[in-house]
């Protein structure tokens, strides 16, 4: 647990954590987080966040994700640039608003709930159930829930991480927003099935910030190029010993701790292995194309050309056998009825 260290009433208030320092400074609305790891090598996600969540719901976010990840968890709970943007832009590219009024909509691994609250913001005429089955997370988004007052907003646990809660009923939409790449191989083949049989005829399966299986590098475990082409052993070996992020984390991890974490992602094809045959990936209504949809995403400066083959590149595979191996994977795919 934390150590508060006590100083002046007019100024921050300072939590030390094995990792590092975490101070709340006071600002109108709210906080200014900052996080400070305790050696010049130490890796946070993100160092700095505005936030109107009390210190209490912040130090319980840092015990559920662990100190590394508060800024960003918070990031993704309150910053619209964040993850609100990523939801907003698949939702609606693939969908106009209105084919969500009135709707059932399930985010499956939804953590703290930093999804669940953010369709619960942009559908308002929707129905929103955020499920997890871990629970202090799920706990938490609870907690949270009880501060933000959404009305069509709620969440379920799951008994384990192969099943579903017994209460979940038919819902027409479904979003897994960096969910898929947590779930083990196990759980993937037991739960996506059961996600599956959820859905009513013509409802969607939505998943976006998982990365993607074989892009040459691996961005959310390790930081590593090229592990994602090894076999599990070795690659869990590497990302062990030579993560350019999280390395003290990493170095603890045993091969299934990795793949919790994310260590190897996700891909179309073995997604929609695991989904009847008659599965229909979805093109954007938008973009008219997954390439386009992907080309359009905003991209460093100088890196114009590079993004114009690869868009050239992705309309090919996309072509030849539905796959666009970008950094992420961003699929939407309806059930036929």
């Amino acid at each position: 647990m934390p150590t508060a260290v006590l100083l002046p009433p007019t100024a921050p208030t300072v939590f030390q954590y094995p990792d590092g320092w975490m101070e709340f400074v006071p600002v109108p609305g709210g906080f200014r987080v900052r996080l400070q790891p305790s050696t010049s090598s130490g890796f946070v996600a993100l160092e700095d966040v505005i936030t109107w969540f009390p210190p209490e719901v912040v130090r319980a976010i840092a015990a559920c994700h662990g100190f590394a990840w508060t800024a960003e968890v918070i990031a993704r709970h309150q910053d619209p640039s964040y993850l609100e943007r990523i939801l907003k832009r698949q939702l609606f590219s693939y969908f106009p608003p209105s084919a969500f009024v009135g709707k059932r909509i399930l985010d499956f691994g939804c953590g703290t709930g930093a999804s669940t609250f953010c369709l619960g913001r942009l559908l308002p005429q929707s129905h929103v159930t955020g499920v997890d089955f871990d629970v202090p997370r799920i706990g938490l988004a609870q907690q949270i829930a009880d501060l933000t007052e959404l009305p069509n907003v709620g969440f379920r646990r799951s008994p384990s991480p192969m099943s579903l809660p017994a209460e979940i009923g038919p819902v027409d939409f479904i979003m897994m927003s960096a969910a898929y790449q947590h779930m083990l191989p196990a759980e993937r083949r037991v739960l996506m099935p059961l996600l599956w049989k959820l859905l009513t005829p013509g409802g969607a399966l939505l998943i976006n910030q998982t990365s993607h299986r074989w892009f040459p590098l691996e961005p959310d475990t390790s930081g590593l190029y090229f592990i994602n082409y090894l076999p599990d052993r070795l690659a869990a070996f590497l990302a062990r010993h030579f993560s350019s992020r999280d390395e003290e984390a990493n170095r603890a991890r045993d091969l299934p701790a990795l793949l919790r974490a994310g260590l190897r992602g996700g891909s179309e094809r073995e997604v929609l292995e695991m989904l009847p045959a008659t599965t229909v990936v979805l093109q954007p209504d938008v973009q008219h194309s997954r390439a386009a949809y992907w080309r359009d995403v905003g991209c460093e400066p100088g890196l114009g050309l590079v993004r114009a083959i690869a868009y050239e590149l992705f309309r090919w595979t996309d072509r030849r056998w539905g796959v666009v191996p970008g950094k992420h994977l961003d699929l939407v795919v309806r059930k036929h009825g």
